[in-house]
């Protein structure tokens, strides 16, 4: 009779599992996608183009000659990584293309830099070209105002080129290969973009903690550590991972949609396992030293993100903190007994 509920719970678990799991991949093709459906994204180095290695300011009348071989038909889109030197920028620059050997250029804009984000990419757009495929294209970007304290320049991150190219959909489903070929490049889109694996993780959150709890129960369901197991609070050690990840490799999550599951999971787990404000405090004190740190590596990105993740916590721990005075809340998990649950192996070694 014991074996057929263990049976029964199981299978319970595992359709769960899969619940989670298709809410994990509905998400992240839903929300998860800086790109319209049908845009295919090609990086481009060296075998295929020509980029300047510029990393001082682009001052006026300067300019930024590229190359590059369009690796699809229907190019709509030049990408470029550029560097702002953590300021707001009032040069405008002057974008063109053209194809190689053409004597006219097909397109120019200007375009304000002040909408320029540090080591991200901006797109500079132009009617899509149809018969792109194999063919060599130059662009130019040219600075109108720039000077030595109001400019841009290139990015150091590579690559620093990246082309896009419109697929139609009647184009993608006309045929089983257009539509493996189109998936294909979809997905090495995807697993190239360090912002998008990370915010799939987010999505990941419901699935991963499930699967602890349900792997715990299993391995550890007949042995006494398994009380003791189930107060470690799971919960806020994945939400620790998730958050380290995204400030040491996301300059900013893809969807706000992401930060709302990490929040909300948060105070799930605050209000599960009866965590006191000072916990939320320890974490944003932990961020808050990472600050500097990262600050003298001269990593801006990670301690930017670093001090917004320690925003979060204070701003949680203040909230509980006042309903905690307010409710004379009892039986909390302080912050010393929750980092001595943190050794659970301590008595079984």
């Amino acid at each position: 009779m014991k074996k057929k509920n263990h049976k029964k719970i199981i299978i319970f678990h595992i359709f769960i599992l899969v619940v989670f799991f298709i809410f994990w991949f509905i998400s992240t093709l839903y929300f998860n996608s800086n790109d319209a459906f049908a845009i295919v994204n090609d990086d481009h180095n060296a075998s295929n183009s020509v980029m300047p290695a510029l990393h001082t300011p682009l001052l006026k009348d300067k300019s930024i000659k590229g190359e590059f071989t369009a690796q699809e038909n229907n190019l709509g889109i030049v990408a470029v990584r550029f560097y702002t030197f953590h300021r707001i920028n009032k040069d405008v620059v002057r974008f063109l293309i053209k194809e190689q050997g053409a004597k006219n250029w097909y397109y120019e804009q200007t375009y304000k830099v002040n909408q320029f984000q540090w080591d991200n990419y901006f797109t500079f757009g132009f009617p899509i070209i149809n018969n792109s495929k194999g063919k060599h294209y130059i662009f130019e970007i040219i600075s109108l105002h720039g000077t030595r304290y109001d400019a841009i320049t290139l990015s150091r991150i590579q690559p620093v080129l990246e082309t896009k190219y419109q697929f139609n959909k009647s184009q993608i489903f006309s045929s089983p290969n257009k539509l493996v070929y189109y998936i294909y490049k979809k997905f090495l889109n995807s697993i190239s973009n360090t912002d998008y694996i990370v915010s799939s993780l987010v999505y990941a959150i419901p699935f991963f903690i499930y699967l602890w709890t349900a792997l715990i129960w299993y391995i550890f369901r007949d042995h006494p550590i398994f009380e003791r197991i189930k107060e470690i609070h799971g919960t806020v050690i994945i939400l620790q991972i998730i958050i380290l990840l995204n400030i040491l490799f996301v300059q900013h999550l893809t969807s706000d949609f992401a930060i709302y599951i990490i929040l909300g999971v948060w105070l799930v787990a605050v209000l599960r396992y009866k965590l006191e404000g000072k916990i939320n405090f320890f974490f944003a004190f932990l961020l808050i030293l990472g600050t500097p740190i990262a600050l003298a590596l001269n990593d801006h990105e990670s301690a930017e993100q670093a001090a917004i993740w320690s925003f979060y916590f204070i701003l949680f721990g203040l909230l509980q903190q006042m309903w905690e005075l307010n409710f004379k809340t009892k039986d909390l998990v302080t912050l010393s007994s929750f980092l001595k649950k943190m050794n659970i192996f301590k008595e079984y070694k």
